[in-house]
């Protein structure tokens, strides 16, 4: 039996649905979120910075140099070391808050929303949407009275901006760590 024409209602109610569903970006923004993905490619648009500060291990664990990823997936922090200093870097594009990602090969940050890049240390590279650099947490050292170990403590509600004033500043001593 052949199918009826197709009526102008039933026309237009598939040009619709065909050019939103070409048009629009997933609800959820640009997130892939593929757990199973390796870190430089699982995307995600709004960030999940953590709300509470948390325990990243003892200074020891960080005087390699080098991009910390560990902290990334539940937090949105990477610790970078130069192996005398440690900062934590909240994983937050300053354009628009997506989260961006490290991209070891590239020894740099890159948002996947807008493609703005950032060094390693967060500063925002020219000719990118964000103007600025990557927000720092505060770190401070805390005893864990169980073991009677020094860790280390990343605070990502007390973030340091590189032109806040004094108390939010980069150069604010709670926003470096000392690792010597």
């Amino acid at each position: 039996m052949p199918e009826p024409p197709m009526t102008r209602r039933s026309f237009n109610h598939a040009l619709t649905g065909a050019v939103l569903t070409v048009s629009l970006p997933p609800l959820v923004g640009c997130d892939n979120d593929a757990d199973s993905a390796p870190h430089s490619t699982r995307k995600r648009a709004k960030s999940r910075l953590a709300t509470a500060p948390f325990i990243v291990g003892p200074i020891e664990a960080y005087r390699q140099p080098g991009v910390y990823t560990d902290f990334w997936a539940e937090s949105d922090v990477y610790l970078v070391s130069t192996g005398r200093s440690l900062i934590a870097l909240a994983a937050v594009c300053t354009h628009l808050g997506c989260t961006v990602h490290w991209l070891n090969e590239q020894q740099a940050f890159q948002c996947p929303c807008h493609e703005s890049r950032f060094d390693a240390n967060g500063v925002n590279q020219p000719g990118a949407k964000a103007k600025t650099p990557l927000q720092r947490c505060a770190l401070r050292l805390v005893n864990d009275p169980q073991t009677d170990q020094t860790l280390i403590e990343v605070d990502p509600t007390r973030l340091f901006t590189a032109d806040g004033p004094p108390q939010r500043h980069f150069d604010h001593a709670d926003a470096r760590l000392e690792l010597v």
